[in-house]
């Protein structure tokens, strides 16, 4: 008697799920973690840009006083809704292992070594990673800009919105308040 062809796949897909989740590329894939992420994501930037209308513009001059003012306002605003925000909040546990996957995978299908990124990052003066809370301020120093096969293994970001890797931890950060909006830790793998 053969097998369906049916049972093999579904055979293969419960048995190896992160390998299918790691190698869906990240702009189409409808998987319910990443629906759950992208609505924790858009209700955070609903409430930015509700805020942004209500402090002081950040606008384009050499004034940079000015710009802080416009930066640290909306930092604020923001800090006052979200009080209580908590590792996680964006970053779920499920989700957590959906992005480790994709991390890991965009590693190996680039053939970069997480020792490599690890190292392109600051520290501070006594050589350890600068600590980071949610609602924090973002030290940009802390993480440069992300490879762009990184950016295309994870799900897309609206504008206010940014990755970066500090150590070994992925940070989703607000680009406009400069604050650290979640972390998801341990997102680099270790080699």
């Amino acid at each position: 008697m053969r097998t369906p062809i049916i049972v093999i796949l579904t055979a293969a897909l419960l048995t190896a799920p992160q390998a299918l989740i790691a190698s869906t590329p990240a702009s189409s894939d409808q998987h319910p973690v990443l629906a759950e992420f992208r609505c924790a994501v858009q209700e955070y930037v609903d409430l930015h840009r509700r805020l942004k209308t209500r402090v002081p513009p950040f606008e384009v001059t050499a004034d940079a006083e000015r710009n802080r003012r416009a930066v640290d306002g909306l930092a604020a605003a923001i800090r006052a809704e979200r009080p209580h925000a908590q590792p996680g909040d964006v970053f779920t546990n499920e989700g957590g292992r959906v992005f480790r996957a994709r991390i890991h995978a965009a590693l190996d299908r680039n053939a970069y070594d997480a020792l490599v990124l690890l190292r392109a990052r600051d520290t501070d003066d006594e050589g350890g990673w600068l600590p980071l809370t949610i609602n924090g301020a973002f030290p940009w120093l802390a993480g440069t800009a992300m490879w762009p096969f990184m950016i295309e293994a994870l799900p897309p970001l609206p504008a206010e919105l940014q990755y970066r890797f500090v150590g070994r931890d992925l940070v989703l950060i607000d680009v406009h308040a400069e604050i650290v909006v979640d972390i998801l830790p341990a997102a680099l793998p270790v080699w």
